[in-house]
């Protein structure tokens, strides 16, 4: 999946426009949020690190924003650097993080349990309570 995909799928769960100045999530969070999640699975799964000839990569540094998720790099938008099967863990750790970053309330505190929750069922870890 592109990043700039994957930012579309971020706001549209949020129903929060990316071209908005009132904007609830700012491109720079989302991007840091995003980069913070795939170094957790990076970490977590080590494998997602391995390139073609077996190699283990760096983890990821990057903190895309809406414009240069859109930019092309050798004919191709920036990809996220981890299989696709990590992908759902990978929307659940930032869905979690958006609302747990500024919960005012019970239903924010309470979405962000269930991302958490949904996280940890992805990934093996014990769900929190």
């Amino acid at each position: 999946m592109y990043v700039k995909d994957f930012f579309t799928l971020i706001r549209g769960r949020l129903k929060d426009a990316d071209d908005d100045d009132t904007a609830t999530l700012q491109s720079i969070e989302l991007g840091r949020a995003t980069r913070d999640g795939i170094r957790k699975i990076q970490t977590m799964f080590p494998e997602t690190r391995l390139d073609i000839r077996g190699h283990l990569s760096a983890l990821e540094a990057t903190a895309y924003t809406d414009a240069t998720a859109d930019v092309l790099v050798d004919g191709d938008y920036p990809a996220i650097p981890i299989p696709p099967e990590f992908e759902p863990a990978l929307e659940a750790f930032v869905l979690a993080w958006v609302y747990g970053r500024e919960a005012q309330d019970a239903k924010d505190e309470s979405l962000m349990r269930h991302w958490e929750n949904k996280f940890a069922e992805l990934t093996g870890l014990p769900a929190r309570r």
